[in-house]
């Protein structure tokens, strides 16, 4: 009859699955499955990075720490040493620089044996201070060492000027070169007796910047 819908469109009826439906549903869950299994391996494997990477890092950080340490162990060892080869040996230098004022402060014509004493005592107070500072130098810097010898070495120099002077006296009477060669000695061991002080204060403030002590701006 005209206007009647026919039965089969009047209910809804399941279409049925079909084997190949089946297969391509059991695909895409194990497809699922195995994406889902994946994620966790790739989680678990990111999180083992992650700690593996940390544990690096400490450990990393812990021996840059040890290393730090042994260093500055090594550091204040040194600085210690150092320190003592500095009082030692300014306390060796001073009774040089007595033993050479001593001697040249002396009026020439004093007591010779006096003189030959007290030639005696700068000689041995010499080889006591190079005794220590040839070992030792290796403690300070190639500068401070450079004036350390500039002093001693000028010293020598001076105590060496003056036992000539004493020669040429000896000679009386002086020939005209032999007054000459006496002026010329007389006015090296005034020039090296004035450059003493200046020598000893420039060795002292580097003694002391290397200990560690403040210096004026003007010093730094």
């Amino acid at each position: 009859m005209a206007g009647i819908k026919p039965v089969s469109q009047l209910f809804f009826y399941p279409k049925q699955s079909t084997p190949k439906d089946a297969s391509e549903n059991e695909y895409k869950k194990k497809q699922q499955e195995l994406e889902r299994q994946n994620a966790e391996k790739l989680e678990t494997h990111k999180n083992s990075l992650n700690h593996q990477s940390e544990l690096a890092i400490t450990q990393l950080r812990a021996q840059l720490e040890l290393k730090a340490s042994e260093r500055n162990i090594k550091l204040t060892t040194v600085f210690e040493d150092q320190a003592k080869v500095i009082v030692t040996l300014y306390g060796k230098l001073l009774p040089m620089l007595d033993a050479a004022e001593d001697y040249t402060m002396l009026i020439k014509d004093s007591d010779q044996q006096n003189r030959i004493d007290k030639l005696k005592t700068f000689a041995e107070r010499c080889n006591d201070y190079f005794d220590y500072f040839r070992p030792n130098r290796i403690y300070l810097p190639q500068t401070t060492s450079k004036q350390a010898n500039e002093l001693t070495g000028t010293l020598v120099k001076l105590v060496n000027k003056y036992h000539m002077t004493e020669k040429l006296l000896k000679l009386q009477p002086l020939t005209e070169p032999g007054l000459e060669s006496l002026n010329k000695l007389d006015e090296q061991v005034e020039a090296m007796q004035a450059s003493i002080s200046p020598l000893l204060l420039t060795l002292e403030t580097e003694f002391q910047k290397i200990l560690g002590f403040p210096m004026p701006e003007k010093e730094k």
